[in-house]
């Protein structure tokens, strides 16, 4: 019998991964995005299929956000179990940056995770 996958995962799995991902991708020294952006700097993020498929791990993109900056806003912009096409905008997220730092750093380990698990 196939497992029941509806349900939300494990928080606390959720932040083990989440932590794990932003510990091996450097995500709270990044010094190019420390560079770039300046403090106070407010923006927006997308991100964007690059190939079709199932859309799947919103609440781990949503700790991503949370972790690096409470104050970004996470936008899902559909649900999990989509099927999306490439192009597609999966999620967004809003704040002012430090928040703008933090949006650029999630991205990046969002997609760290994605292509780990996929």
């Amino acid at each position: 019998m196939a497992e029941d996958t509806s349900r939300p995962p494990d928080p606390k799995i959720v932040q083990r991964v989440v932590e794990a991902a932003l510990l091996e991708d450097g995500a709270r020294s990044d010094v190019t995005t420390k560079a770039v952006v300046p403090d106070g700097e407010v923006g927006r993020a997308a991100i964007i299929a690059k190939e079709g498929g199932v859309l799947a791990g919103l609440p781990v993109a949503e700790a991503v956000f949370a972790a690096l900056d409470a104050t970004v806003r996470f936008a899902p912009l559909l649900p999990d179990g989509s099927v999306i096409c490439p192009g597609d905008r999966r999620r967004r997220g809003y704040g002012n940056w430090s928040a703008t730092r933090s949006a650029l750093v999630a991205v990046r380990t969002i997609g760290s995770i994605s292509r780990t698990v996929c």
